[in-house]
């Protein structure tokens, strides 16, 4: 169990992850992140600023995710194979991807939990705001999108690939694509 609260977490760049990359190699670990700002990284690859993979189980609190890119997907956050995330009350904003997900985006047998985030300012070519292309279930819960943009294709707070995601009581505010 760790946890990390109250950083200013800024730069870094790398393949993936550019702020923070949470892997847990054998044994599934519970990782909290409270009252952090993640912000100008950039990732090679997926998820400019956080990136979470196998076996993680991660909560994130009160956290800005803000004035990342990805040259893939995820520009803000990128929620990749066997990892469990849950994210409550954090403002992703300004994050940018050069292909989907400019401020989140959930891929592969991830599980999430998503409440009461601010998704503003975010922008990529499909999918500015969020980008929900998983075969886990997701349910997503008083999330606010606003002035997300989606440069090149649909989405511009949200592209849901309508796999298994729930959505409830969501709210969408000044989205363009």
């Amino acid at each position: 169990f760790s946890v990390i609260a109250g950083f200013d977490i800024v730069g870094g760049s790398e393949q993936k992850g550019g702020v923070l990359r949470v892997e847990s190699p054998a044994i599934p670990n519970l990782s909290l992140f409270v009252w952090n700002r993640f912000r100008d990284g950039t990732a090679s690859d997926q998820g400019g600023g956080v990136f979470t993979n196998s076996l993680s189980f991660n909560v994130f609190v009160f956290n800005e995710i803000q004035d990342n890119t990805a040259t893939d997907v995820g520009g803000g956050f990128y929620a990749d194979q066997g990892s469990i995330n849950v994210l409550v009350a954090n403002e992703i904003t300004d994050n940018h991807s050069d292909v989907r997900g400019g401020g989140l985006t959930f891929h592969q047998y991830s599980l999430n939990y998503l409440h009461a985030n601010k998704v503003k300012d975010n922008n990529a070519p499909i999918g500015g705001g969020i980008y929900f292309d998983d075969d886990f279930p997701i349910i997503a819960v008083r999330n606010h999108y606003k002035g997300n943009v989606a440069t090149a294709g649909p989405g511009g707070g949200m592209y849901d690939r309508g796999l298994r995601v729930t959505h409830l009581r969501e709210r969408f505010s000044g989205n363009s694509s």
